[in-house]
């Protein structure tokens, strides 16, 4: 696993990405995620994975002191250019602040 810094995680994401997923996990509220997010996620393949170390900082949304950033794609997300279908790369972004799973989930566009 790389580790990388706040900055380098950054030059990861633009700002015309797409956010399809942003979801908290709380056990005790025994919560759960359905619709298409959903099921993007559970076809999600990673092909990477990152840590990201921070002191306590926010990160896309999350905030933690360690981020799991997992980049790949999923068989139920794909765009049409040029008339031919291709999956975009995602990035699915983890952490966990007191008791609470965070996850989120990007659509990152060519040259991202």
């Amino acid at each position: 696993m790389h580790v990388l810094s706040k900055y380098q995680a950054e030059l990861m994401f633009r700002e015309t990405d797409r956010l399809l997923l942003d979801y908290s996990f709380d056990p005790i509220e025994n919560t759960s995620m359905d619709g298409d997010a959903m099921q993007i996620l559970r076809f999600f393949h990673a092909n990477e994975v990152y840590q990201l170390n921070l002191d306590d900082d926010y990160f896309k949304g999350i905030r933690a002191n360690t981020f799991c950033i997992e980049v790949g794609w999923s068989e139920l997300y794909s765009v049409y250019r040029n008339g031919a279908e291709t999956y975009p790369a995602l990035y699915l972004i983890t952490a966990n602040h007191k008791g609470t799973r965070m996850i989120t989930m990007w659509a990152v566009e060519e040259g991202g």
